[in-house]
């Protein structure tokens, strides 16, 4: 599966500049805020 979506240039920017810095893709520091923005939506809105 393929997605692609555009940023403005200061998050592309950012972007890369973590990736290099973690010697990561940016497809993978992208899968870690998506993973962290899904558990934090999940403690704020499903606890009990």
């Amino acid at each position: 599966m393929k997605i692609t979506f555009d940023v403005d240039p200061r998050t592309a920017s950012a972007l890369l500049k973590y990736a290099a810095r973690w010697s990561m893709t940016p497809g993978e520091i992208i899968d870690g805020l998506m993973r962290f923005y899904k558990r934090e939506m999940k403690e704020r809105y499903n606890h009990e």
